[in-house]
């Protein structure tokens, strides 16, 4: 008897907290508002602003007078590679270059970039440099040696070479 009543009550507690378990983790639906009319898709709703996109290949061309350049990139979505044309202004942010005229074909870039009224327009350009390609100092370029002076250093006896005397009249070392 006293093992029906302790089956029959595991039994409810366990119907009650199964049930309330899932009726906890349920969320309150929540509605997506329609995008807004004359949106872009490309735009962002809060922002206003186009999405900021990235591409990483290496310089086709560069077209200074026009401030743009053809970058050639592996569409990771196809697998193939294809060229795209950005735009630079002058809120455009380089690194390891100054300006647009420094960029030359062949060199491997990243480019963060906005894609807005069918025109990509570049908003940070960073051109990697191979490693060891680090800048000549002006020191190797004028090829000067340095003065350096010699400085004599004192000669020290090694332990093998003193006597056994000279080891046994030193006092011992304090602990």
């Amino acid at each position: 008897m006293k093992y029906g009543i302790l089956l029959v009550s595991l039994l409810i507690s366990f119907l009650a907290f199964s049930s309330a378990g899932s009726s906890f983790a349920q969320e309150n639906a929540t509605t997506v508002p329609a995008a807004l009319p004359g949106a872009d898709s490309g735009m962002s709703v809060a922002t206003s602003e186009p999405d900021v996109l990235w591409l990483w290949g290496d310089v086709v061309s560069v077209d200074t007078d026009k401030n743009e350049i053809v970058v050639k990139y592996l569409d990771y979505e196809s697998d193939t590679e294809k060229e795209i044309t950005v735009g630079v202004n002058d809120k455009t942010v380089y690194e390891n270059i100054k300006f647009l005229g420094e960029l030359k074909a062949q060199d491997t870039v990243s480019i963060d970039y906005s894609a807005a009224d069918g025109k990509n327009t570049a908003k940070n350009i960073s051109v990697e440099k191979p490693e060891g390609m680090e800048p000549a100092k002006e020191e190797a370029a004028t090829n000067e040696t340095p003065d350096v002076q010699a400085v004599p250093l004192p000669s020290v006896t090694p332990p093998e070479a003193k006597s056994d005397e000279a080891v046994k009249s030193q006092p011992p070392a304090q602990p």
